[in-house]
């Protein structure tokens, strides 16, 4: 599964499209060499919708963050070709986690992906999953700066 990054700027002489098009050069060699493996390998690669993959992949799996939207990506692109399928997931997330994320406003009435993201992010919580083995003592030791955790 690739997600399918297609650039639509209409303002060609804007900041925002010259960030992106001096990002080009390494995604498209990436794509490149993704394109090549694929071939060589007899990989079918499946171009899908990125949109909310890193929200709904956080939210609905108890994953690290990047791993999370992987498995959105994932589901999403099992899911395309297979008719009357639904883009989005159902929204069955883990109860605790909401009701951090919504202050404890699980009153509040959400029946959308769009309405809950715009919701989280009002309330200026992170919903990411954290990666907490990068905080064990022994990955912030260091000897070149002496740094060490007390445990």
């Amino acid at each position: 599964m690739v997600e399918d990054l297609e650039f639509k700027s209409k303002d060609k002489k804007s900041k925002e499209f010259n960030r992106q098009t001096k990002n080009i050069w390494h995604r498209t060699l990436t794509t490149n060499m993704i394109n090549k493996n694929c071939n060589e390998l007899g990989i079918i690669k499946v171009e899908v919708n990125p949109v909310y993959s890193s929200f709904i992949g956080n939210l609905i799996h108890n994953e690290y963050d990047c791993i999370a939207s992987a498995l959105e990506l994932c589901r999403r692109g099992a899911v395309k070709y297979i008719k009357n399928s639904n883009f989005y997931p159902p929204m069955v997330i883990f109860p605790e986690k909401l009701s951090y994320l919504l202050e404890n406003k699980i009153d509040i009435e959400i029946d959308t992906w769009d309405k809950l993201f715009h919701e989280i992010t009002n309330t200026r919580l992170s919903y990411r999953n954290k990666d907490l083995s990068l905080f064990s003592g022994k990955c912030l030791e260091s000897n070149k700066s002496n740094v060490t955790i007390l445990h």
